[in-house]
């Protein structure tokens, strides 16, 4: 009521601005005082973090026999999905190519043809496997990211971006990190697996988790920010999302979602409003606490599964980046605490990993700000677009 209140006297009382430009102004208003208070926030959480000596050994060591365990069975299950996604460029020649800014230009000179794309497969199905067993972790991780940077950009070396760079990126970052204590062949080599070994690598292990929070948050914060930017409140409050449900449903042939969420703007205008709110606000809630960072995850599986069922739309290799979120050491005798000790150097391994986190989220975070789409850095699916009412007709 109020609303419509406020509304009808912007449209009587004569001002130097439409009631949509004075909504889009205020909006990236307070798109910007959010987003310097979020940002704040989450890095005076980070640096809190920091102290704290929680042992995340066993937590990485989990995270690493469900991520690459999900590629080593996924190489053979689904073997055929991952030669339909670069079939189609294997006879493509050179002269498609899109060279795109960023990094691309790096790759032109890669051969694509049925003998590479052969070894990286084998090369990438392999080395998933010796990563979740633990065997030559740092070294089957690096041929698993190499091997899936060629076959995974391979699309996109042809203009089709597949927004998946973070199956490229997370595993580089992995390669340097403590992955292997638990649950690894590397677990029974006594020599390597002293016990003050592991309390100088709890840097490490911490730097780690939270370096993949910070790229998820730069992930999910730019496509909420041009939402808002471009657009404003209305790109909820409108019919604009479900002029976005048509356009996608248009192109699965025919797929329609078990729940007709278009017949209700109620729920469809709250969907979208909680889009904008998960994407905006993920990094404050995924550094703040343990309490809300649960939050984070119950609301990032939310997310996905909600695009999953209403546009067909699935990032699973985001998905199983949540079970990092879990606190695993709680649930199994041996997580228990490995306390810091006082005056020991900064190891090797942080300070690779601080460099690589400087650079990975440099990229990102570029790519957000710029909102460009391409290889091997780019901004998510931002969805920003305000369709017009014209849609609905063309649908039906």
């Amino acid at each position: 009521m109020g609303w419509c209140l406020v509304h009808g006297l912007l449209a009587v009382i004569p001002l130097p601005w439409s009631p949509a430009a004075l909504q889009l102004a205020s909006s990236r208003g307070l798109l910007i005082g959010w987003s310097l208070g979020a940002w704040y926030w989450c890095i005076k959480g980070l640096a809190r973090n920091r102290h704290k000596s929680d042992d995340f050994y066993f937590q990485l060591s989990v995270f690493r026999v469900i991520f690459f365990g999900f590629f080593a069975f996924g190489s053979i299950i689904a073997h055929g999905q991952l030669v339909g996604l670069v079939a189609p460029y294997l006879h493509a020649g050179d002269q498609p190519r899109q060279y795109l800014p960023l990094g691309s230009e790096l790759f032109r000179f890669l051969p694509i043809n049925q003998l590479s794309v052969h070894i990286a497969m084998v090369a990438f199905g392999l080395s998933a496997w010796a990563a979740m067993l633990g065997l030559q972790t740092r070294v089957a991780i690096l041929v698993f990211a190499l091997a899936g940077c060629y076959l995974f950009g391979i699309p996109n070396f042809f203009g089709k971006i597949n927004h998946n760079h973070h199956l490229f990126w997370l595993p580089l970052l992995l390669a340097f990190s403590p992955l292997d204590r638990y649950f690894s062949v590397e677990q029974f080599l006594p020599a390597r697996f002293a016990g003050k070994y592991w309390v100088k690598q709890e840097l490490t292990s911490r730097l780690t988790i939270e370096v993949v929070i910070l790229a998820l948050s730069i992930i999910y914060f730019f496509p909420g920010f041009w939402k808002m930017w471009e657009n404003g409140l209305a790109w909820a409050l409108s019919d604009n999302i479900r002029n976005h449900l048509y356009t996608k449903w248009l192109t699965l042939a025919g797929w329609r979602p078990f729940f007709p969420i278009d017949a209700y703007p109620f729920w469809y205008q709250l969907g979208g409003l909680l889009v904008l709110f998960f994407e905006l606000s993920f990094l404050v809630f995924a550094v703040h606490s343990p309490a809300t960072r649960r939050l984070a995850l119950w609301g990032g599986v939310l997310f996905h599964f909600s695009t999953l069922l209403f546009l067909h739309i699935f990032f699973v290799g985001l998905v199983l980046v949540y079970t990092l979120f879990i606190p695993w050491q709680l649930l199994w005798p041996q997580g228990r605490r490995v306390g810091v000790e006082a005056g020991w150097p900064t190891p090797r391994p942080y300070r690779t990993v601080l460099v690589f986190c400087l650079v990975v989220h440099a990229g990102y975070f570029s790519a957000g700000l710029a909102n460009h789409h391409g290889w091997p850095f780019s901004c998510y699916p931002t969805f920003q677009a305000y369709l017009p009412g014209y849609t609905q007709q063309f649908w039906k």
